[in-house]
């Protein structure tokens, strides 16, 4: 079976308003500049991108992963260890075409992959700045690094652009996750 990878990510937009690409299904329209859940609208924001020598070690190999660290998140847990970045939105505002750089400056000072952490929200973006940066020369495995709480929809539309999947296990059970990692609702 082929994978048609330019109307996945085509698809992958289209989640996006109403927005529908994480379980939180909170229909924002995100590409009319409306916040979802996950406090993101249509831009991109990345807190940091850098050679990180502290992930798994088959992820981190000798020379490093080239991690990609997204700005807000669909789950808002009480634990986060990145709260200014998960929950503050502490980042800089990135086009395609700075995402697309980063991934090729990643690979060109020798990292193992590219690592993108908390894609989840990002992911019609992300796919569109993979398959782009592949046609520039990027040749390196891709990595999801998610929280876990992802929609088996967007999931099916990244077959063929990404290459390792790893995401967090949390929690055992409905009720703790319920608890510890509700999004954050203020205003109301």
């Amino acid at each position: 079976m082929t994978i048609d990878i330019e109307s996945n990510v085509s698809k992958l937009f289209s989640l996006l308003s109403p927005c529908r690409l994480c379980p939180n299904d909170c229909g924002a329209k995100r590409l009319e500049g409306e916040p979802g859940k996950c406090r993101t609208a249509n831009d991109i924001y990345v807190a940091s991108a850098n050679i990180h020598h502290s992930e798994e070690p088959p992820i981190s190999g000798t020379k490093g992963s080239g991690t990609i660290f997204f700005a807000n998140c669909s789950l808002s847990c009480v634990f986060c260890q990145n709260y200014p970045i998960s929950q503050l939105g502490h980042a800089n505002l990135y086009t395609l075409e700075q995402l697309v750089a980063t991934m090729l400056k990643l690979q060109s000072k020798g990292a193992h992959n590219i690592n993108f952490v908390t894609p989840t929200h990002y992911a019609a973006h992300m796919a569109k700045a993979v398959v782009i940066a592949k046609k520039q020369g990027l040749t390196i495995p891709i990595l999801y690094n998610s929280s876990g709480y992802d929609c088996i929809e967007t999931l099916r539309l990244l077959e063929g652009i990404i290459d390792i999947y790893m995401p967090d296990a949390k929690y055992s059970d409905n009720t703790t996750a319920q608890k510890y990692s509700t999004p954050i609702i203020t205003g109301t």
